[in-house]
């Protein structure tokens, strides 16, 4: 009986060995399963990673080359719709466009600079900044060489120009806002205040416009460095660009410079009767390289009058105003010379 119990107790042992070798079995082969899948989903995903890498890295690289493209087929838009354009206001638009599209472009450029690369990826990156930054530079000095403003016609009220005159008055001290009499700056002589004109040197009807691109905000149009105290006739001179000023950075004066040969035999006051009430009987080609009166220490923006004179001077080559052998470049470049932006 006992026997029969022993037997009974090691066949139950040897089920249940079995049973539980069968159980771990499985058991082990799934953990084995698993670790595999692991390993395979690591594999994979470590692949994955390694395209999208490779993938971002392509994304770069063509996204750079199509942000150029895209660059330079702005700036041929712009080059070919300025050319005929004869909206002031579309001109306008077209030019802070272009200004607003560098910006971003110079954005783009410092971004691309900055990533970590390979040497022949940098490589191509350099080049392809390099033509970018050449297209933006082209783009930039055909749109500097479009900012004619002395073109446009006023469009000041009464009371904005009394404003503006008031405020030029009391700068360049021509006067005082309340007398009858104000000075003009290049006749150094006082008249009634309706016949000296306050001139913007960059003109009021751009509203600023293009001012950016000599370093000065848009509402510096109506400061008072943009602008002169100047009787009528000569500001109409140098609004049609017969006359310029010339920065002369060794004497630290600005001189006129007459650009029209036939307006030199001129008298200044065109009226008879005038000329003999104010005693005036200059002519233009008298006050060919006056000095303009300024307060010491005080001057118009002198970048605004050298462009001015640069726009003047090629306008007056393209009318034959001048001798075809006149050369102003250099006084232009000397102007170039003077003070940092912010001080000129």
């Amino acid at each position: 009986m006992e026997s029969d119990v022993g037997l009974v107790h090691l066949g139950t042992r040897k089920k249940q060995a079995h049973e539980d070798t069968r159980t771990s079995t499985p058991k082990k082969s799934l953990n084995t399963s698993k670790s595999t899948e692991m390993s395979l989903t690591s594999t994979t995903s470590s692949e994955k990673n390694s395209h999208e890498e490779k993938k971002t890295s392509s994304i770069s690289y063509d996204q750079i080359k199509h942000d150029m493209e895209k660059c330079d087929a702005a700036i041929k838009d712009y080059e070919k719709e300025m050319k005929i354009c004869t909206n002031n206001n579309l001109f306008n638009y077209y030019i802070a466009s272009a200004s607003k599209l560098r910006e971003q472009s110079m954005m783009f450029l410092e971004i691309y600079k900055k990533q970590e690369t390979d040497s022949k990826f940098t490589e191509e990156i350099q080049k392809l900044s390099l033509k970018v930054e050449y297209l933006l530079q082209q783009n930039k000095d055909r749109l500097k060489s479009e900012l004619d403003c002395w073109d446009t016609s006023s469009t000041r009220t009464k009371e904005e120009q009394d404003d503006f005159k008031n405020k030029l008055i009391t700068y360049y001290n021509c006067g005082s806002p309340k007398m009858r009499t104000i000075k003009c700056m290049i006749l150094n002589k006082y008249f009634d205040r309706n016949f000296v004109r306050a001139s913007h040197i960059w003109k009021a009807a751009t509203k600023g416009v293009g001012l950016t691109e000599f370093k000065l905000s848009e509402s510096d149009v109506n400061n008072e460095r943009n602008g002169l105290l100047l009787y009528e006739p000569i500001e109409k001179t140098f609004d049609s660009k017969k006359l310029c000023f010339l920065y002369d950075p060794f004497a630290g004066n600005l001189r006129v410079k007459i650009l029209c040969n036939d307006l030199r035999q001129t008298f200044i006051v065109d009226d008879a009767i005038n000329r003999t009430n104010f005693n005036e009987l200059r002519t233009f080609n008298d006050i060919d390289n006056a000095v303009l009166q300024l307060p010491p220490n005080l001057f118009p923006y002198r970048r605004l009058l050298n462009w001015h004179g640069r726009c003047s001077f090629k306008t007056a080559k393209a009318n034959k105003w001048i001798d075809k052998d006149e050369r102003l470049e250099d006084f232009f470049h000397l102007s170039d010379l003077i003070s940092l932006p912010g001080e000129d």
